[in-house]
């Protein structure tokens, strides 16, 4: 702003005041400088000021042929000086709009005048106006008051600051409503399908994600385990270790094998029980946990809860060997009260049907973009009846080829998986084959390479089997979530990331597909189980076999000729899945041919969950005492900490390394060790600390 109105008694350290506002000193066009370089005698207001600014208080003319500046002329007149125009160069503050003088603005900085902040302090400055009755207001106030409707004081205008509307919020939340439905009405363009998808989390592998959230698990179950009798095995083990670390190494071996989600679900529910017990009263009677159960019961807690606490008592009866706890565990009435009185539907993940089977293929073979890349790891997971965690957890991926040089399967070889403790798989990589040929006649292994390619992505252990894409759109080293392929499927199906009213399609929608088709098609039950890659009763067939989903896989590839040649619809009921054999003609005749087969009846699929943690307990709050001071972590002597960035995951290593750990891992960009926030829970490398250990 190069020209600034003149400020008089209408500007006090920023503020405009009601007589300024509303009998408009403000109306002279140039400068307060310009004023006085034109000469003007005498201002349109001079006389609030007790005279003219070439005259004193008493009409004297004043000389200022004697004065060299402008700003020391007009300090000089008296006119100014008494009303806030006096200059102090010993109190003079200066910011960065204007200089204010003993709290007065000076004239020599009226140019630099911040108007806006003037505007804005002035706003703030006036009274809130107070909601009125109605019948105190206009013509209301005539009628129902004194009968005076023009009042003296009628045109009197009083300034207060506006008050904001009452159905603000309300507005607010339906053009939120109407901004998300509008969303949804328009067509997404395939390029950005994922963006409100995928979920812009730290970059980290699957195998740093479960590290941290076991060291997670085995601290809090170190807290726990403290609040235990003194009597019990476990507290009796832990306290002949002498610190932390040692503590924490004998839960790990306690936990060996146990699902880092499936140890905090179970420690979760310990904490409740010891919290109500109170300290060292853990393992309590049946009688206590029975009341324990009732208090729950009263204040709203559903089965499945009071089954959380029943399956965290089998779980301390087995894993810590509480003997206390067998006739809790066997106990019916705690049975009874994890059984609800009216019993509800399961609503199982829906399997895909031929159709949306073929518009994933479609996808894949038309686009050359992430959607293509989703699709063919969905048709990957489909055809390898896998559950989205263990297809995500594969450490390489193989391409088994024709004489041709066509892929006819791809083979997937994934370490950690549900099944990995059972003695079938104990020691062995879990085998995830596919077929290329689906439902439809094209080949869709190759053409999912060729995206991969296209798209810069490494195949596994470099990439996941399904990397989360970054916000531009490059592979990062996150795979995608169950969560996030459940929500990018349905985008991609049906347009829409929400949850359909009619059915639940899911991430178990892959694995339950073609077990489905397979079932509805009739094939045995042990077949199907070995599709699964559940074990049941076949170790010692599985041990010799050294090819075992040999027949598993003809036979789910009939299933799948059968689709292709439209002989067999499965999304059909059982009257009308199976089409006639076309008729044979003979020389002697014709013969009919007829299946005289009956299709068997439909049993359930197979679905399990990829985690077994559920969203009640999962808001349970962590106790707030438990008996003892726990101290955060401090690095051996010798050794410093550098924190993961995200993870908050602790490293070790000498003051003078540089670029490695002590347990091998590159210092990359996402650790630091300036600004570490460090807690009793923070999780520490095991692999550095064993290694400072050694």
């Amino acid at each position: 702003m190069t020209e600034a109105t003149l400020p008089r008694g209408g500007v006090d350290t920023g503020v405009t005041s009601d007589f300024a506002a509303t009998e408009g000193i403000f109306d002279h066009s140039g400068s307060f400088s310009e004023l006085v370089d034109e000469g003007v005698g005498k201002a349109p207001d001079d006389d609030l000021f007790g005279g003219n600014i070439y005259h004193d208080e008493f009409g004297n003319p004043f000389d200022t042929g004697v004065i060299e500046t402008q700003s020391e002329a007009l300090s000089a007149v008296p006119g100014l000086a008494g009303n806030g125009f006096a200059l102090d160069a010993d109190e003079t503050m200066v910011d960065n709009s204007c200089m204010s003088v003993k709290g007065k603005l000076g004239p020599q900085d009226v140019d630099r005048l911040d108007l806006d902040a003037c505007v804005n302090t002035a706003l703030f400055s006036l009274p809130t106006l107070a909601p009125k009755p109605i019948w105190e207001e206009n013509i209301w106030a005539a009628i129902l008051g004194d009968g005076l409707f023009m009042k003296p004081d009628f045109f009197n205008v009083e300034l207060h600051k506006p008050s904001f509307a009452t159905c603000l919020n309300s507005w607010m939340g339906q053009i939120d409503d109407c901004s998300r439905a509008l969303k949804r009405s328009l067509p997404d363009r395939a390029s950005d399908s994922y963006a409100d998808v995928v979920k812009h989390v730290t970059e980290q592998t699957w195998q740093e994600e479960r590290e941290s959230l076991l060291q997670s698990a085995l601290k809090r179950w170190l807290v726990v385990v403290i609040s235990f009798d003194p009597a019990t095995t476990v507290w009796m083990q832990l306290s002949a270790e002498a610190d932390d670390v040692g503590k924490l190494t004998v839960l790990g071996d306690l936990f060996r094998g146990k699902a880092p989600a499936t140890l905090l679900k179970r420690a979760r529910a310990v904490e409740k029980l010891c919290g109500y017990f109170g300290i060292g009263s853990f393992p309590a009677s049946e009688q206590k946990i029975y009341q324990f159960f009732q208090h729950e019961r009263a204040k709203g807690a559903p089965p499945s809860r009071l089954k959380s606490y029943l399956e965290a008592l089998a779980f301390c009866l087995h894993v810590f060997s509480m003997s206390e706890l067998k006739d809790a565990v066997v106990s019916k009435r705690l049975h009874g009260c994890t059984i609800p009185s009216v019993p509800t539907c399961t609503v199982q993940a829906a399997p895909l049907t031929v159709e949306e089977l073929t518009r994933l293929h479609e996808t894949l073979h038309e686009q050359c973009d992430w959607n293509a890349m989703f699709a063919g790891a969905v048709l990957f997971v489909v055809y390898s009846r896998a559950r989205w965690a263990d297809a995500m957890h594969s450490c390489s991926l193989l391409q088994d080829m024709d004489e041709t040089g066509i892929t006819r399967y791809l083979e997937a070889e994934s370490a950690v998986h549900k099944t990995m403790h059972a003695t079938m798989y104990r020691h062995r990589m879990l085998p995830l084959v596919a077929p290329a040929m689906g439902i439809v006649q094209t080949l869709w292994a190759d053409r999912w390479l060729e995206v991969r390619r296209g798209l810069g992505i490494s195949l596994p252990p470099d990439h996941a089997m399904m990397p989360a894409p970054s916000s531009g759109g490059q592979p990062t080293q996150r795979p995608l979530s169950a969560t996030e392929a459940g929500a990018w499927l349905r985008k991609v199906l049906f347009g829409r990331k929400d949850q359909l009213e009619h059915k639940r399609v899911s991430a178990h929608s892959m694995k339950a597909t073609t077990l489905s088709y397979a079932a509805k098609f009739g094939v045995d039950a042990e077949t199907r189980l070995q599709l699964a890659y559940h074990v049941g009763g076949f170790k010692m067939l599985h041990t010799y076999s050294r090819d075992a989903a040999a027949q598993p896989l003809l036979e789910l590839e009939k299933v799948l000729t059968a689709i292709r040649e439209g002989r067999f619809r499965p999304d059909s009921t059982r009257s009308g899945r199976f089409m006639p054999e076309p008729q044979v003609t003979h020389a002697g005749g014709s013969v009919e041919m007829v299946d005289l087969t009956e299709p068997k009846e439909e049993e359930p699929s197979i679905i399990d969950e990829v985690q077994s943690s559920s969203s009640d307990e999962s808001e349970e709050e962590f106790p707030t005492s438990c008996g003892r001071t726990f101290r955060p972590p401090v690095p051996p002597e010798g050794y410093v900490f550098w924190q993961h960035r995200k993870l908050k995951t602790l490293h070790l290593t000498l003051p003078e390394y540089k670029r490695v750990f002590m347990c091998n891992r590159w210092i990359g960009q996402q650790y630091s060790k300036e600004g570490m926030v460090i807690r009793y829970d923070t999780p520490v490398c095991r692999n550095c600390a064993a290694a400072v250990r050694e």
